[in-house]
Parts: C-alpha cells; structure tokens; sequence
C-alpha cells in the first residue's frame, strides 16, 4: 500500500534541502578519500588539527565532541583508534578528575603535518575552488543564516579553535 503524506513545504524549498544534502555528501566523500588514502580519515585529520592549535596541544573529550559535530561516545571510541595508532594520548589532570583530556603525541603531530598537503589540495578541489569569491560571500551568510550566529560562537568557544582551518596553497 503506498502512502500520500502532504509535505506542505514549496517544491524549491524541497530541492533546496536535498541540494544541500547531496552537496555536503560529494564534499566530505571526495575529501574522506583523498585523506583516508594518505592514512588519516577526516574525522582523525580534525581531530589533529584541534589539538596541534589548542593550548598546550589538549583539549577535553566534551570540547572534541562539540568541535567534531559527534556524539561523547563517538569521540571516546574515535579516541580509542587515535590512541592505538599512538596519534593521542589521554590524560587525566589531578585538578580535575572529571575531565578526560586528549593530548597529541608527536607521532600525531608527525600524522598532521604528513596529512595537510593531502588536505589541503582535497579542501580546494572539493570545496573552494568550486565557489567564486561572490558565491563564496553567499554561502557563508548561508551558512551562518542556518546555524545562526550564537550556535557557532558557542561552538567556537567550547572548543577553544579557530573558527577554521588555517590553508595555504
């Protein structure tokens, strides 16, 4: 039996949404390849990059997770790979028993400065060589209309990052 639901949103609207959709998925797939082949997935490449520009190259597992877009769990399991990898460490201050704290190690220092190149040619193939400087203005007020203004700051400061990644070609 087929169902008819009345979607009572205007068909552009509708297009407009799954152009979104589809958007974001061949940007993050194209980039996930690129990286995964250099031997960093995106989602470990984010992490590094929070981490190799955080004080003292540390940060709390909740900040990662609000960073990352990602569930606590996701990222204590994500911090489990990252560890065994040895990218990561964790530590546990005596100030603050409560809070797990992600710490680079070197050889995730070494995996982030081997895995920028790759990102980078990937972030500009993918994403900004795709957008003129007029559709590039446009989109981040887009952006900033959808996520409204106060939900990236707050993002911004629990995470304690730049609100982007620093990319040189």
């Amino acid at each position: 039996m087929t169902s008819t639901t009345n979607f009572p949103t205007p068909p552009e609207r509708q297009q407009a949404f799954g152009a979104f959709l589809r958007a974001y998925k061949v940007v993050v797939d194209g980039m996930e390849r690129d990286l995964t082949r250099s031997g960093v997935p995106l989602v470990e490449f984010q992490v590094l990059f929070r981490l190799a520009h955080a004080a003292e190259n540390k940060m709390r597992f909740r900040d990662l997770a609000t960073s990352l877009i990602v569930s606590q769990s996701r990222v204590s399991r994500l911090m489990d790979n990252m560890v065994e990898k040895g990218y990561v460490r964790r530590e546990v201050t005596a100030e603050d028993r409560r809070a797990t704290f992600a710490v680079l190690t070197e050889e995730g220092r070494e995996a982030f400065e081997r895995t920028t190149p790759p990102f980078v040619n990937s972030f500009y193939e993918h994403f900004s060589d795709k957008l003129s400087d007029k559709d590039l203005e446009d989109f981040v007020r887009m952006m900033r209309g959808l996520i409204g203004d106060e939900a990236a700051a707050r993002t911004a400061r629990a995470a304690e990052e730049p609100q982007s990644f620093a990319l040189a070609r």
